[in-house]
């Protein structure tokens, strides 16, 4: 789901060539039940949309999907599992088996060689974390992060890697 089309662009530029299947309504995205759904930088609309987008986008992993958001735009403030969401709360019958949040050095548990990726200061705090990640008791997960992968994937092979890191690895232990 990419509305402001910029993940598109990148995965039909000349270096990349990834095959995708584009999802056009956001109403789609919760019928995702496996595979990698991604979610592009401009998920377009206002505060509400987003939010929708956001719910939608974790009821996806919470069928099994792997699911990426490639930004952090304030709207999107509330994720699942954190306290004030006002959908998939934590209590006993949570989905959601773990949560982690992680500052923008995540990156080089990747490999340290991603350092390059590593936002100018007045992006790394985005409330406090870069990276949010939900896994869920399907399998599915939901990784939230306003690491500049689209606006740098051009720019170096480095974007790239990190990309196949995220839709390839299995979660952590």
């Amino acid at each position: 789901f990419d509305p402001g089309g910029e993940v598109v662009k990148a995965f039909e530029s000349e270096i990349a060539r990834i095959p995708f299947q584009e999802i056009f309504n956001r109403r789609q995205i919760a019928t995702v039940n496996d595979g990698v759904l991604v979610i592009g930088v401009d998920a377009g609309g206002g505060k509400r949309a987003k939010r929708f987008t956001l719910e939608s986008a974790a009821t996806a992993a919470q069928n099994g999907a792997l699911v990426v958001v490639l930004a952090f735009p304030s709207s999107m403030e509330v994720l699942p599992g954190m306290p004030g969401a006002d959908t998939h709360a934590p209590d006993e019958t949570t989905p959601i088996k773990r949560i982690r949040l992680e500052k923008s050095d995540i990156i080089k548990r990747f490999d340290k060689r991603f350092d390059i990726l590593l936002p100018p200061p007045e992006r790394q705090r985005v409330d406090g974390w870069a990276w949010y990640e939900a896994e869920y008791e399907s399998g599915g997960r939901l990784i939230v992060t306003n690491l500049p992968l689209i606006e740098q994937w051009q720019k170096s092979p480095v974007p790239r890697y990190l990309f196949w890191e995220l839709v390839t690895r299995t979660p952590a232990p």
